[in-house]
């Protein structure tokens, strides 16, 4: 990245001079709130919309800035990911977890049967125990039990996205 500047109107949000991230290097950005660090990694995977973003954002060999939103979607999660701190925070809390899994899945280009095996294989790295995977594609967000935001799928929670007897689904 280089001479990354972002606007809103005349309010410059984002200024980054330089950065670099070498290949399967992972880095943290810090600052204060408010300090522009949100808005520079989005920046990075061409997720900013609304605003005026100026300078070279390459990833590999992929001007960002200039890619379509099909080539966009090939870098992100295969070359280039985010995590943000509260990384729950950007699921939906009303929709199971194997729709979000499945949606993201799909933009890669895997579907169906296919989408819902890795999905549950995710799923199973991240449990722990066999019990509390066998049903979390079909839990939300929000069933989540209190601990890492970033292994997610819950370990003991039963209970359906909406506050009803309805039986647990897929999607």
């Amino acid at each position: 990245m280089r001479d990354l500047v972002v606007r809103i109107g005349d309010r410059v949000i984002a200024s980054v001079p330089e950065l670099d991230v070498a290949a399967g290097e992972c880095v943290a950005l810090v600052g204060e709130s408010g300090s522009g660090k949100t808005t520079t990694l989005l920046s990075t995977l061409g997720l900013v919309h609304g605003a005026d973003v100026r300078g070279r954002i390459m990833v590999g060999d992929v001007d960002v800035l200039t890619a379509s939103p099909a080539r966009l979607r090939e870098i992100r999660g295969s070359r280039a990911a985010l995590v943000m701190q509260s990384p729950q925070a950007a699921l939906n809390p009303t929709m199971r977890l194997g729709t979000l899994m499945s949606r993201a899945l799909a933009r890669h280009g895997v579907k169906g049967a296919d989408a819902r095996e890795r999905a549950e294989e995710g799923s199973a790295r991240c449990c722990s125990t066999p019990r509390s995977c066998a049903a979390t594609p079909t839990r939300c967000p929000a069933a989540r039990p209190s601990g890492s935001p970033s292994r997610w799928p819950s370990r003991s929670a039963r209970r359906s996205c909406w506050p009803t007897s309805r039986p647990a689904r897929w999607t």
